[in-house]
């Protein structure tokens, strides 16, 4: 038996039948689930809403609009604080986690962990696009190393948010997410800032969570293989803007990763230019969103 651990979830407009198949995943491994919906078609939640058929142990928040992601995460670990939850688990609106999954990370945890000063648990991510299990990035002297899990857990630099078990205490320590951020680089300068208060943060390699990133399909030139994710232009504009963001506050300290980072834009840009479509829309965009990076015009674009 674990901790008591409250679900926050944040949705805007998800499929509602994959919505509930991924809620369902996890709902019966928590003791209460908190969705905070960013401004939904009002069709799409009032079907959530019936097919949840006003289970005791949820709640949906429903906001006018969409205020982001950060927005809505900080809005629901909030209340679950407010509730007096000392454990939450932050979830994207598509992702599906395995039975036994939570339960598996508080084993590794009160095993091997709860000594240490940590940020977050995390479980191991499989691409629901690729098949494949997600790397992740670990500091390798000045440099970095990508690696998969092995082992009971592992120590990484960074993690999505999408999975990750935090106590509450922790963001009375460091603070919430960026909402000036609006959506993405959220889960890096969370991850970042937890490092620079010497917290620490671990993947538990049996915990496994079904997650997509984008809409990624494989492209094969000769032995060499090429992942794009094929974000929309917008979600272009907000990558290269929040990444401007967070090297600006982390660059330095946080060598490895910012030398990953930065190795990973370039990737980036290549990528767009060889195989996505919107080539030009998506590069002028991703100029858009470094100049705003550097200038510090931050919060949500109008367009």
């Amino acid at each position: 038996m674990h901790e008591k651990v409250c679900a926050i979830v944040v949705t805007f407009n998800p499929d509602p039948q994959d919505f509930i198949r991924c809620l369902n995943s996890y709902k019966s491994q928590v003791d209460d689930v908190i969705i905070v919906d960013n401004g939904s078609n009002l069709s799409i939640i009032n079907e959530i809403q019936e097919q949840i058929n006003n289970e005791a142990s949820i709640t949906i928040i429903r906001n006018k609009t969409n205020n982001g992601i950060a927005s809505a995460l900080n809005q629901g670990i909030r209340e679950a604080m407010r509730r007096g939850y000392e454990w939450v688990i932050t979830f994207d609106h598509d992702s599906e986690v395995e039975n036994g999954m939570i339960d598996k990370m508080f084993k590794v945890y009160f095993k091997y962990l709860q000594d240490k000063k940590v940020g977050i648990v995390a479980p191991n991510y499989k691409d629901v696009n690729t098949g494949e299990m997600s790397p992740f990035v670990q500091k390798c002297g000045l440099g970095f190393k990508r690696v998969k899990c092995s082992g009971d857990y592992i120590e990484v630099l960074t993690v999505i948010t999408s999975g990750s078990l935090m106590k509450t205490s922790v963001f009375k320590e460091v603070g919430f997410f960026k909402e000036e951020l609006f959506i993405d680089y959220v889960d890096n300068e969370m991850c970042l800032r937890l490092l620079e208060n010497g917290f620490k943060i671990y993947v538990i390699t049996e915990a496994i969570m079904y997650h997509r990133l984008g809409k990624r399909r494989i492209y094969k030139l000769g032995p060499l293989k090429f992942i794009p994710t094929n974000h929309s232009v917008l979600r272009k504009y907000y990558i290269e803007r929040n990444r401007i963001y967070t090297y600006k506050k982390y660059a330095l300290k946080q060598f490895s990763w910012f030398l990953f980072d930065i190795l990973a834009c370039i990737y980036d840009i290549f990528k767009v230019i060889m195989f996505e479509n919107q080539k030009f829309q998506k590069i002028k965009f991703m100029l858009k969103g470094f100049y705003h990076g550097f200038i510090g015009k931050y919060g949500k674009l109008d367009i």
